[in-house]
C-alpha cells in the first residue's frame, strides 16, 4: 500500500465490490514508483509492436553531471532531425557495477544512423543493435522480444530502485517527443495493456465514503 496517500480508495464501474487502493501514482514513492516503472516498461514494448523498425543501443561514457547528460541527449534528437533522420528514441542511465562509468541504453525507432557517423557525434563508443522483427516468425515471438528489451531497460527498478531513480533526474526512462506516436505516456500504457491482454480495461471511479468503509474494513480483516 502506498506510504504517501493510503488513503485513496477507487472502486470498479462495473462491480462496485471491487477496489484497490489507488496512491500516489508518483515515481518517487517506494511502492507507486516501481509499479508505474512497470507499465512504462508494458508502453515501450508495445510501441516497438508498431513501429517498422527498433534498435537497442548502449552510449558509453555519459556525461557524469545529470544536466549535462540530459543536455547531451537533446542534443543528439536534434542533431539526428536536422540531418533529416527520423529519430526517436527511449532511454535510461546507468552506471557499470564494476567500472561505475556511466553509460545510456536506449531503444531508438526510426531511421538508421551508421555506427560511426553516430559514434563520432557522440565522442564514444556506441553500440547499436537492432531488435529482431518476425519475417516469418509468429507475431508471439515479437511480443516476447520487445518485452524483453523493454525489461532490460526497465531492470533497475528491481535492483536498487531509489539510486536508479537519482542517476535519471527523479524519472526511470526518458522519451523524445513523438516516441509514443502522439499518445500521452499514460495513453500508451493504457493502449499496450489492452494490445498484449486483449480485453478493454476496467473504469475505476473514487469511491463513496461508505464504499471506502467497506474496503478498509474489508482489507483490515485480510492482514
Amino acid at each position: 500500500m502506498c506510504p504517501r496517500k493510503p488513503s485513496i480508495v477507487l472502486v470498479a464501474c462495473s462491480d462496485p465490490t471491487r477496489y484497490v487502493f489507488a496512491g500516489c501514482d508518483a515515481y518517487q514513492c517506494v511502492t507507486c514508483g516501481p509499479k508505474k516503472t512497470q507499465g512504462l516498461s508494458l508502453a515501450m514494448a508495445w510501441r516497438q509492436t508498431q513501429v517498422d523498425r527498433t534498435r537497442l543501443m548502449t552510449l558509453t561514457m555519459a556525461p557524469t553531471e545529470w544536466q549535462a547528460r540530459r543536455q547531451k541527449m537533446r542534443h543528439v534528437t536534434l542533431w539526428a532531425r536536422k540531418q533529416g533522420y527520423a529519430w526517436n528514441t527511449a532511454w535510461t542511465t546507468e552506471m557499470g557495477s564494476k567500472t561505475g562509468m556511466i553509460h545510456i541504453h536506449a531503444i531508438q525507432w526510426g531511421d538508421y544512423i551508421p555506427r560511426n557517423v553516430l559514434q563520432e557525434r557522440w565522442g564514444h563508443i556506441v553500440d547499436v543493435r537492432a531488435i529482431k522483427k518476425p519475417g516469418t516468425k509468429s507475431s508471439g515471438y515479437l511480443t516476447k522480444e520487445s518485452q524483453k528489451v523493454a525489461n532490460y531497460l526497465t531492470k533497475e527498478a528491481s535492483e536498487g530502485y531509489q539510486s536508479w531513480l537519482e542517476l535519471n533526474g527523479g524519472r526511470p526512462i526518458h522519451t523524445t517527443r513523438g516516441y509514443f506516436g502522439g499518445h500521452s505516456t499514460r495513453e500508451a500504457v493504457q493502449l499496450a495493456r489492452r494490445h498484449f491482454s486483449g480485453t478493454v480495461g476496467e473504469e475505476w471511479r473514487t469511491a463513496s465514503l461508505a464504499e471506502a468503509e467497506r474496503a478498509w474494513e474489508h482489507h483490515l480483516s485480510t492482514v
